[in-house]
């Protein structure tokens, strides 16, 4: 089996970047319940550097699957040409959420104790 045969069939199983999108939303789901209930903030953002980790996995999971392997160096007019593989939509979208998720968990890190403050 070819190694670009290989990174094909490993890129249309999605479960691993569902798993990672799910450890990286039900953290800040429960901190944020368990913020609610103690009416402290410092869980819903300490969970916010949980989400960038998670996120920041999934956008390297994506940028795996757009580097560029040795059958995809070309020589044009004797200059070598890197060919990257086309990504497909679901990739293109995951990468979408992983940028997403990284923005919205920084967020949250940095400014999420301000809503419980009731001082």
């Amino acid at each position: 089996m070819e190694p670009s045969d290989e990174i094909e069939q490993a890129g249309r199983k999605f479960h691993i970047d569902i798993l990672l999108i799910l450890l990286s939303i039900l953290p800040v789901l429960f901190s944020f319940a368990a913020s609610v209930i103690t009416s402290d903030g410092q869980w819903f953002q300490r969970s916010g550097s949980l989400m960038v980790l998670f996120a920041a996995l999934l956008e390297f999971r994506q940028m795996y699957f757009a580097r560029p392997y040795p059958s995809n160096f070309m020589f044009i007019n004797g200059k070598p040409q890197i060919m990257l593989p086309e990504l497909s939509l679901r990739r293109k979208q995951l990468g979408l959420v992983a940028l997403i998720l990284v923005i919205v968990g920084t967020s949250i890190w940095g400014y999420g104790e301000i809503p419980f403050n009731h001082e």
